[in-house]
């Protein structure tokens, strides 16, 4: 193998005389304008001559004759290596060179021996003397590599183990903690073993030892690449003399042999109820790898599979309509090998299993809020095969928008034209539910069992219960006087017109009856209409069809509004509807202002209050003096709820 121990060419020596240089300076001060206008025009490099001194660390003493000396041109590129060689005593030291390029370029000047090194930095200008190096600075450890396998365009089959050899001696100074490490450009093409590190530790070293490090590799995928190895240690600098990398180029893998295919499922002559069934198989090729698979059935391909993992088994999925079919696996590698099985036999036939709203019952028609429950619902296989382990489930979609499982999942066995019954119990709530059923789940893609009809697998029926608890009845206006311990001293029973105010609150409330002010007016009388959403927001039913904001208002306007009388107060423009469905019974919304801020939002108490009808009327359950309407959720509207009830006070009259 040919390999450059330095990345630029080592020029001869051209020697010029120290006479020569000094004679040199007035011309290049003369020209100095003359060179600088060059400059800008794009001036060739030109020779200059660069001469010195080099000494030892002492400053003092000359190095002797045959030191290693580099000059660089950083902005040419023009690289001088040479040694001292003037045999006369005094100046074993001297070095004179002639390099190539322009004023102003950084030249960098470098000597060195077994155990120091120097350097010398200076920008160009005409020909210099006096460009003196000390060595003065301790030399790091550098390494030399060679590598010894593989040669360039060493050619590698598939799958096959090998080795990258280097050997690696040192120069300059001791160094610890020194490793090596192998480099790969594209490690599909080769990379390392299982288990081998790139980066080998070879520890201390010093000065002139060598070492032999292997590394184990293996090819893979047929193109090709290059490789490298580098090594360095904690001290490691500067490179002087060893080349500190080596590549091994155009490395190239080949590869002859087919992928190996296996079988697994479904088993030759198999029946299935199964309309999609899967083709399980292992593939693999020992050389590049599997390029892709393909299912074979009755001659043709019917789908195909580009990313395969050697290490595992694949599935190929194909969807097929009633009836016997053939099917082959194919293989290629990325090399173009091909290889396919034999024939194996397959049946198709088809369920069908069906729900819908009317196979799912409930207990009765009409539920109150919090009621457990049970639910049935049928499952049916209308196909004309078994459907085996089918898994079904009920879901509820609550009032707010959200999903939940009802118990767990059940599987099912159901024969051809049979049927079965599942249960699930469940707790009511307030607003419209949803009861779903699902057959043979998940639905987005289509269960575990092949149907003849995939769009008949779920049911779904509602379930609705007003937020709103309705509260009716009579009102007597009995007088009772009694003593401190309660003791009855008289009673009249006053059979005169009753009239007056009913109120209900939460039973956590604390409500100052005097400060009370009509929902969607703040304490300045002006209208607010953003009470309702905000009451909505406090009692968690901003969701519902029927919430407070639904209820009270149209298109941002305000149904209703009532006057109210309270505690011989009256109090304008308070929302009210209708209590049921006539309007003989209106239910209105007061806020309480004594709880702070200048307008409802949320932390006030809040009272839902109705007139008492002087005598009974008609309602919607009978003939009665009062009905009122309240949100369910009105029993928790004071947060922490300690007590889950709501309050009912009366204003007689």
């Amino acid at each position: 193998m040919n390999r450059t121990t330095m990345n630029r060419t080592t020029r001869t020596r051209r020697t010029i005389s120290q006479k020569g240089i000094i004679g040199r300076f007035l011309p290049i001060f003369l020209g100095m304008l003359l060179l600088m206008i060059l400059l800008v025009l794009g001036q060739p490099p030109s020779p200059h001559g660069i001469a010195g001194t080099i000494y030892l660390i002492d400053g003092s003493t000359q190095v002797g004759l045959g030191t290693p000396f580099t000059v660089n041109d950083s902005t040419s590129g023009d690289f001088i290596r040479d040694v001292t060689s003037v045999p006369v005593p005094g100046y074993t030291g001297r070095y004179s060179v002639s390099i190539d390029g322009n004023d102003g370029d950084l030249i960098i000047v470098r000597s060195w021996n077994a155990s120091h090194y120097g350097e010398n930095n200076r920008t160009l200008l005409g020909d210099m003397a006096g460009v003196d190096i000390i060595l003065n600075r301790t030399r790091p450890p550098e390494a030399n590599i060679t590598i010894l396998f593989p040669p360039d365009g060493q050619v590698f089959n598939a799958s096959i183990t090998s080795n990258v050899t280097a050997n690696i001696t040192w120069f300059g100074g001791s160094g610890s903690q020194c490793n090596t490490t192998l480099s790969i450009v594209n490690e599909s093409i080769i990379n390392s073993s299982p288990g081998q590190q790139k980066t080998l530790s070879i520890g201390a070293v010093t000065a002139g030892t060598s070492s032999l490090q292997v590394w184990n590799i293996t090819a893979g995928q047929v193109s090709s690449t290059n490789l490298s190895v580098t090594a360095d240690c904690l001290e490691s600098g500067i490179l002087l003399e060893a080349n500190g990398i080596d590549h091994a180029l155009n490395l190239t893998v080949v590869d002859t042999t087919p992928p190996l295919i296996i079988p697994y499922a479904p088993l030759n002559s198999t029946s299935t109820s199964n309309r999609t069934t899967s083709f399980v198989f292992f593939a693999n090729d020992s050389g590049v790898g599997v390029a892709n698979c393909s299912l074979v059935v009755n001659g043709s391909i019917t789908v195909t599979n580009t990313s395969i993992n050697g290490a595992m088994n694949q599935t190929l999925q194909q969807t097929f309509n009633i009836g016997s079919y053939s099917w082959q696996i194919q293989c290629y590698d990325f090399q173009g090998n091909q290889r396919i099985t034999g024939s194996y036999l397959l049946n198709v036939t088809l369920p069908d299993l069906f729900v819908n709203a009317s196979l799912i019952l409930f207990p009765k028609a009409e539920f109150q809020e919090n009621e457990n429950i049970t639910i049935n619902a049928t499952i049916a296989n209308i196909g004309n095969v078994a459907a085996t382990d089918a898994i079904v489930r009920f879901l509820e979609l609550d009032p707010l928008g959200a999903y939940h499982q009802l118990g767990q999942n059940t599987t099912v066995t159901i024969p051809a034209g049979g049927s079965t019954v599942i249960m699930a119990n469940y707790t009511t709530k307030a607003g419209t539910s949803s009861i779903i059923v699902q057959a043979d789940i998940p639905l987005a893609t289509n269960g575990s069992i092949s149907e003849d009809n995939e769009s008949n697998n779920e049911g779904n029926r509602t379930i609705s219960i007003s937020i709103w608890q309705i509260y009716y009845g009579d009102v007597a206006k009995d007088i009772i006087l009694g003593a401190e311990n309660n003791a009855s001293l008289s009673a009249w029973y006053n059979a005169t017109i009753i009239s007056g105010n009913l109120y209900v609150v939460d039973s956590d409330s604390s409500v100052s009856w005097s400060s009370l002010q009509a929902l969607s007016r703040d304490t300045g009388d002006a209208l607010q209409m953003g009470d309702f959403p905000e009451l909505d927001m406090t009692l968690n039913i901003s969701y519902s069809e029927d919430s407070v904001n639904r209820t009270y208002t149209e298109n941002g306007v305000i149904r209703n509004t009532t006057t109210y009388t309270v505690f011989d107060v009256p109090i304008f423009n308070v929302p009210s509807v209708n209590s049921t469905n006539t309007s003989s019974f209106m239910t209105g919304i007061l806020w309480d202002q004594s709880d702070g801020n200048t307008q409802y939002n949320g932390s006030q108490d809040v009272v839902f209050v109705t007139k008492i009808s002087p005598t009974p009327i008609q309602g919607a359950y009978g003939i009665y003096n009062y009905e009122i309407r309240v949100p369910a959720n009105l029993r928790t509207y004071i947060q922490p709820s300690n007590s889950q009830e709501v309050s009912f006070y009366v204003e007689l009259k």
